[in-house]
């Protein structure tokens, strides 16, 4: 098979448009000079986005300004010296430099630039940031990561009256979180869609698989199938499927075999979110229900759970005198992790540490 040159696509450059015709219809030029007047070519950006990108601001043009350098766009030098600064001084955790300052620098350089982040300042963000995860100054133990240990959220979502509109919601969600280790972001992304497999046996009880979305370092996501099993007539407190099905009936879906079918259909109500509020909302939901449960809210948020899902894995290793070891590599399993005993210090209250 050989090629000439002329049956090689070319390049856009040697395209010529003047002989493309005019349309047989009358084009409307002025009102197609009104829209194009009138068109807003401004980015939206949702609240919590919002919220990110001022957080960020907040610090990063008083410390440009303190250099007398130009914020954007990026420069690899001021915004790297930027991280460690935040990392080392400011007490900063790697994991918000990770998955919100860095998400947030990219994204405003972009709207602010019109141009993507140069390949080197970001290689350079990144260096950086696997620096300060090795660094031991600067990986901080996980202070105000209580975890929210199963009989936490029993007792959270037993103090809910049965009357309270939002109970179904919370309870769902709650054990959702525990039982998978999910963060609040992967958590608020669960959609109808998500819900990719049932297994039913004749007494009632099923193992539903859903697929987590996962960030994976800086603009990367993975997706990664996780199973829960229960019983869809055992009303209790800590039965994830019970609540889950209640959950899906609020969504207008009778059953969770009728969302698996919706689910693989291009539907509106197969992208719809099964937990729709906000990380903000969902942290503000932790405290108010633990202070009504009578639990000390402070040092609570939405890592605990993660937090929570290790903490009960190791307790009950520990009282059937298991290996530690295998412990922390069950929890690395269903959250995703490396298999390293720093998870335990991230997430693990030392308190409840198996010795």
């Amino acid at each position: 098979l050989s090629l000439k040159v002329r049956d090689l696509p070319q390049p856009m450059s040697t395209f010529s448009f003047d002989d493309i015709p005019d349309p047989k219809e009358n084009f409307d030029k002025d009102t197609i000079k009104r829209v194009y007047e009138e068109t807003d070519p401004t980015p939206y950006y949702s609240e919590s986005v919002n919220k990110q990108n001022h957080f960020m601001l907040s610090t990063y043009i008083p410390f440009c300004r303190t250099l007398q350098v130009s914020p954007f766009p990026l420069e690899a030098k001021t915004v790297t010296a930027y991280l460690r600064w935040l990392a080392k001084y400011r007490n900063y955790k790697l994991s918000t430099l990770n998955t919100t300052i860095a998400f947030a620098l990219t994204r405003i350089n972009t709207a602010v630039t019109h141009q993507r982040v140069d390949p080197y300042v970001g290689a350079a963000m990144r260096g950086m940031l696997v620096r300060l995860y090795q660094d031991p100054t600067t990986r901080k133990p996980g202070e105000g990561m209580a975890p929210l240990i199963l009989c936490d959220v029993k007792r959270v979502i037993e103090a809910m009256l049965d009357t309270d509109p939002k109970k179904i919601f919370w309870a769902s969600l709650f054990l959702f979180a525990e039982a998978t280790g999910s963060r609040a972001s992967t958590c608020l992304n669960i959609r109808v869609s998500d819900i990719s497999r049932i297994i039913s046996h004749d007494d009632g009880s099923v193992a539903v698989t859903i697929i987590r979305r996962v960030i994976k370092g800086q603009g990367s996501y993975a997706y990664e199938p996780v199973t829960l099993a229960g019983s869809l007539i055992e009303k209790s407190s800590i039965n994830f499927i019970y609540w889950f099905a209640l959950r899906l009936k609020e969504l207008k879906l009778n059953s969770i075999e009728e969302a698996v079918q919706v689910g693989k259909s291009d539907s509106k109500i197969a992208r719809k979110r099964i937990w729709n509020t906000s990380t903000d909302s969902f942290t503000r939901g932790i405290k108010h229900r633990m202070i009504m449960a009578g639990l000390d809210s402070k040092g609570f948020g939405s890592h605990s759970f993660r937090a929570g899902m290790l903490g009960n894995i190791i307790m009950n290793y520990r009282e059937a005198k298991g290996p530690l070891q295998s412990a922390i590599d069950l929890a690395c399993l269903i959250g995703n992790w490396r298999r390293s005993s720093q998870v335990v210090d991230n997430y693990f209250k030392s308190e409840t540490k198996a010795g």
